[in-house]
């Protein structure tokens, strides 16, 4: 179907005359109220007080408008028995990250570096040069989970890294603050290759963004990041 009514409207097409839609029960669905779209294999909750804000998404199906002129929209939770609140990035190829001594530092900066991986481009965007994921949808709760493989170039020091994950740039880069409640996690590294793992439970609103964060604890020394991948999924 191409469009989700309102229950008047609804209500308007089932019956062949007004005395038949009077003795119809008239009570009007609350707000969260839910329908499954047989068409479209997906579970729609209608949000009364939605407006325009997510209209953006009416073209990709996860926003349904109703054809009454209310506020009101249907928002997808499901489709085919999945979140559409899903994304997962990586890097392409090993990307340098330039640290200065016991202060934060964003994931590096280089062009083409990052790309996209699953979930829908009309809910997530990435950079492809930072690596910046944004959110663009209703409010969920949700885990995010980054993962990046970390090698010392200097190699002869063992280094003490911190990675955090940073939702609208709250690992503060150039700060030296323990980040425990964003994720944070330590590893020592030498040489070789180590994989470090940060997880947050957050609220994402539209807008909000989300980076992955290093600390050399240690020293100055560079690092370099063979491998990356953030995954965002519903909580």
């Amino acid at each position: 179907m191409s469009a989700l009514n309102s229950s008047p409207a609804l209500r308007a097409r089932l019956v062949d005359s007004s005395a038949e839609l009077a003795s119809m029960n008239s009570t009007t669905l609350p707000d969260g109220a839910t329908v499954y779209d047989n068409e479209t294999d997906t579970l729609y909750r209608l949000d009364k007080t939605a407006g325009v804000e997510f209209d953006s998404l009416l073209a990709s199906g996860i926003v349904v408008k109703p054809d009454d002129g209310t506020a009101a929209r249907w928002i997808a939770d499901t489709v085919s028995g999945s979140s559409p609140y899903v994304h997962s990035s990586v890097i392409n190829a090993a990307v340098a990250v330039t640290m200065t001594s016991n202060q934060w530092n964003e994931l590096g900066s280089t062009s083409g570096s990052f790309s996209e991986t699953g979930g829908s481009s009309a809910i997530f965007s990435i950079s492809a040069t930072t690596g910046l994921i944004t959110y663009h949808g209703p409010t969920r709760e949700v885990l995010v989970t980054m993962q990046a493989s970390i090698n010392n170039g200097i190699g002869a020091t063992p280094i003490t890294m911190h990675v955090a994950v940073s939702l609208n740039g709250d690992v503060v880069d150039g700060s030296t603050t323990a980040y425990r409640e964003k994720g944070e996690v330590i590893e020592v590294i030498i040489n070789t290759e180590s994989l470090v793992t940060a997880q947050r439970l957050l609220q994402l609103s539209d807008g909000d963004t989300l980076q992955m964060m290093f600390r050399n604890e240690t020293n100055g020394d560079d690092i370099a990041v063979n491998y990356y991948q953030c995954t965002v999924a519903p909580a």
